[in-house]
């Protein structure tokens, strides 16, 4: 585990000191903050920019999400020929 200061971090992502605290904080990286210095462990910058792994979703997961809006786009259907009905009287 080794520290360093903000600034190389900074100039090793290229991005802004707000940009690399709002990722830090995402990616959990451990900070040590006093009123001089701000310091980011490296080891837990080794992850960023890194791609993630694609999630898998079961078939049954992914039959109910379909199957759920499925009933809703009929649920919507109705409301339509409802609205269409009053409408129309």
């Amino acid at each position: 585990m080794s520290m360093v200061a903000i600034e190389v971090i900074m100039e090793m992502t290229g991005l802004d000191r707000n940009s690399v605290r709002r990722v830090g904080r995402n990616i959990g990286a451990r900070q040590y903050k006093d009123a001089k210095i701000e310091l980011y462990d490296t080891d837990d910058w080794d992850s960023f920019g890194k791609p993630l792994k694609k999630k898998k979703m079961s078939k049954e997961h992914k039959a109910r999400l379909q199957g759920g809006a499925a009933d809703w786009r009929e649920e919507e259907k109705k409301k339509r020929a409802l609205k269409a009905q009053k409408k129309n009287k």
